[in-house]
């Protein structure tokens, strides 16, 4: 995954020189529980007052796991992740402010792990999986700011590994002009994974 992010960026340097800087985002372990708390909230209230909640009980097993935990949370809880929240959104302004156009990072923090037959049946619950899938993902999603994934190659398996780019906020264009830049990457080096479905376009 570390080896087709990185030779993504290696292509923006020696094609279109970019500039890489390092950076350091404090409090990601905080923000990404700030989230969760956040965008389970939104979840359990939706579907809680959707119909007068008649259909809390359509939602897949999983997603109620997610909401049963989210009764226990408390006002103070979801004020201190708004409050968090807040406080990303100026480290972040301050970043794009002051130091880079662009924030790349993995999409996630392992590739796709394979689907037990069993989970089509009855949905999964598998709860370090999901935390290592969204380990890099959430921070656009709490802070607001466009992102997209762009596929930069294959781990050994053929399991697809996706860059993530992060923008300022209403800068989409560079997002889009960016991502098109790193699809050269992908088109150059292209192989057909196993399981293919041809768009239809």
């Amino acid at each position: 995954m570390v080896t087709a992010c990185q030779s993504a960026l290696d292509h923006l340097v020696k094609a279109h020189g970019a500039q890489i800087v390092d950076i350091a985002i404090p409090h990601l372990a905080l923000a990404r529980v700030a989230q969760t708390m956040t965008i389970s909230s939104e979840i359990f209230n939706l579907v809680r007052t959707y119909k007068g909640g008649k259909h809390i009980h359509d939602v897949s097993l999983p997603t109620q796991v997610i909401m049963e935990a989210q009764q226990y949370c408390t006002l103070d809880d979801y004020l201190r992740a708004q409050r968090l929240r807040t406080r990303m959104i100026a480290h972040i302004k301050a970043l794009f402010d002051h130091r880079v156009d662009l924030i790349a990072l993995p999409m996630t923090g392992i590739v796709a792990p394979p689907i037990h037959p069993a989970a089509h049946v009855a949905g999964i619950s598998d709860v370090p999986s999901t935390v290592e899938i969204m380990k890099y993902a959430f921070l656009s999603n709490l802070t607001g700011n466009p992102a997209l994934t762009c596929p930069v190659g294959v781990d050994k398996e053929g399991t697809p590994v996706g860059l993530q780019l992060i923008a300022p906020w209403w800068a989409e264009d560079e997002l889009l002009a960016a991502g098109k830049l790193v699809e050269e990457v992908v088109v150059a080096n292209r192989t057909k994974p196993k399981v293919y479905y041809p768009a239809p376009l």
